[in-house]
């Protein structure tokens, strides 16, 4: 069954009122109307991305904006 809306972000709520640039661990979380305009860093597995929150990322969830691998590339020969 999945969680409604409110009740997977209650604690985001609270935390975003008292601070800015808040820590989340949660990357599935729902992005509400509320945290538009907000910087949040979410966490990646080793460390965090710092994400502005536009009105077009309502509805999505906070993993989907945060990459936790890197890209692939081949290493040039000298």
């Amino acid at each position: 069954m999945v969680r409604s809306k409110w009740k997977n972000n209650i604690r985001l709520r609270k935390s975003l009122k008292l601070k800015k640039g808040t820590k989340i661990f949660s990357r599935t979380s729902c992005i509400l109307e509320e945290f538009v305009g907000k910087i949040i860093k979410v966490h990646k597995g080793n460390g965090y991305i710092t994400i502005r929150v536009t009105p077009k990322m309502i509805g999505h969830k906070f993993g989907e904006f945060a990459p936790t691998r890197k890209p692939f590339s081949f290493k040039k020969k000298r």
